[in-house]
């Protein structure tokens, strides 16, 4: 039985690969990163794929003080994942 895991991420830092592959790695897992590939600000250097896991394009949106991912939606409503994993931006105002 393979589990679709789909994990949303602001982007994807290298620091982060090693994590992400270890989990894509595991038998029976299969999973996606939903992650702006195209960060157009801050200090980490993102990557914007990988032959490890999927990559998936979900942009950063910035409106003053706040930050969200309006393809965070698509990410839990899309057929196919068995498990979304959804970050915790604090600044995000759709927390709640």
């Amino acid at each position: 039985m393979t589990i679709s895991v789909r994990l949303v991420q602001p982007l994807i830092p290298k620091y982060r690969l090693p994590v992400f592959a270890l989990l894509a790695r595991q038998p029976g897992v299969r999973l996606s990163v939903w992650a702006d590939l195209h960060p157009k600000q801050g200090s980490l250097d993102g990557v914007s794929s990988s032959d490890e896991f999927e990559c998936v394009d979900a942009p950063m949106v910035r409106r003053g003080p706040f930050f969200w991912q309006p393809r965070e939606h698509d990410a839990v409503v899309s057929p196919g994942a068995d498990i979304v994993i959804l970050s915790w931006i604090s600044r995000n105002p759709f927390l709640g």
